[in-house]
Parts: C-alpha cells; structure tokens; sequence
C-alpha cells in the first residue's frame, strides 16, 4: 500500500515509521523536519493511502 502511494516524501515517512518501526523524533530528525510538521505529513500522507476505503471494499 505505501508504494501506491503517489508522493515519496510521504512513502519515506510511512516506511520509516511502520516499516522500520522509527520514532517520531528520529524520522523529523532524518527527514530535516520539526516534529509537529511530520505529523501533518503523517496525516495527508493516510489520506492518499484511503487505508478506510480499501477496507471496506475488501469486506464486501
């Protein structure tokens, strides 16, 4: 799913975060980021995986 996703900045984060099980403070710290704005990255970056919508069309 994180390759489908269409922007590297944000595969970067979500294999660095579920991939490689990285804290919150090292992927800013790699990434040159303040905290608080990987976790806005974190955000827009579930929304273009639709983690909710391919779960619901799986279970129908």
């Amino acid at each position: 799913m994180i390759k489908e996703v269409d922007n590297m900045e944000y595969q970067t984060l979500l294999e660095s975060r579920y991939l490689c099980f990285k804290p919150w403070e090292q992927i800013a710290v790699e990434m040159g980021y303040d905290l608080g704005y990987v976790y806005k990255l974190h955000k827009r970056a579930l929304k273009k995986c639709n983690i909710n919508q391919k779960l619901a069309s799986k279970s129908h």
